[in-house]
C-alpha cells in the first residue's frame, strides 16, 4: 500500500491518526488546519487519504527541536505555568514544591 517514492517501513496514516497526535480533529487534518499544514497527504480516491508516518514524526522532531532553541530553559516556561495554575486550584504550598521539585529534577 506504499506509493512509489513512500520508504517500505514507512506506515500510512488516516486523519484520525493524525489528528490524535497533533491534539486535531480529522476534519482539520482533512482541511490542512494547524500543524496539519505541514505535511502532505497522499490521495489514493476520493474517499482515501493517508499521511506518511515518518513525514509526521520528522515534523514533529523539527517543531520540538526549534522550540528548544527558541527557548532553552523549556521546562521553566512549565514550572511557571504550573505554579500559575495551582495557585487557582486548590493545592498545599508543599504539594505545589513537591511538583516543581520532580520537574526540576526531570531536567
Amino acid at each position: 500500500m506504499n506509493q512509489p517514492n513512500q520508504p517500505a517501513g514507512d506506515r500510512l496514516l488516516t486523519a484520525a491518526e493524525v489528528g490524535a497526535l497533533l491534539g486535531l480533529t480529522a476534519s482539520a487534518v482533512y482541511q490542512g488546519k494547524g500543524a496539519a499544514a505541514d505535511l502532505t497527504p497522499i490521495v489514493f480516491s476520493k474517499r482515501c487519504t493517508r499521511w506518511s508516518n515518518n513525514e509526521l514524526q520528522s515534523m514533529i522532531e523539527r517543531r520540538l527541536a526549534e522550540a528548544q532553541q527558541a527557548s532553552p530553559a523549556g521546562p521553566q516556561t512549565n514550572v511557571f505555568r504550573l505554579e500559575r495554575k495551582a495557585a487557582r486550584n486548590p493545592l498545599t504550598r508543599s504539594e505545589i514544591e513537591e511538583i516543581v521539585t520532580s520537574v526540576k529534577v526531570k531536567r
